[in-house]
């Protein structure tokens, strides 16, 4: 006798986005959204980010439109709570997209 396959949907997962362009953060948390994924999004170097990594599972990170300063703590918190950190260089909506797949 066969099992009825179960069909599971993901459980909705926290992303930090570190950098990037203001005017893009719309769009940002619509491709987040599609994704399944709730989005934490810090474009501006402020201490919002030091709570960060409770209930984060992934950060991608903007490389091209960061802080050196904010770009080190979000490395170092990645490192200290073990979250995969994703760098990308281009702010775009495409990267961020590609980003994602990568953390699938």
């Amino acid at each position: 006798m066969r099992q009825a396959e179960v069909k599971s949907f993901p459980a909705q997962r926290t992303v930090a986005v570190i950098g990037g362009i203001t005017g893009l953060e719309p769009q940002y948390r619509r491709v987040l959204e599609e994704r399944n994924f709730y989005s934490r999004i810090y474009n501006q170097n402020n201490n919002g980010l030091k709570g960060t990594a409770e209930g984060t599972d992934f950060i991608i990170l903007f490389t091209a439109t960061v802080s050196h300063s904010m770009a080190l703590r979000a490395r170092k918190m990645a490192h200290s709570s073990g979250i995969p950190l994703v760098t990308v260089k281009p702010s775009s909506v495409s990267a961020l997209k590609k980003s994602l797949s990568a953390l699938r």
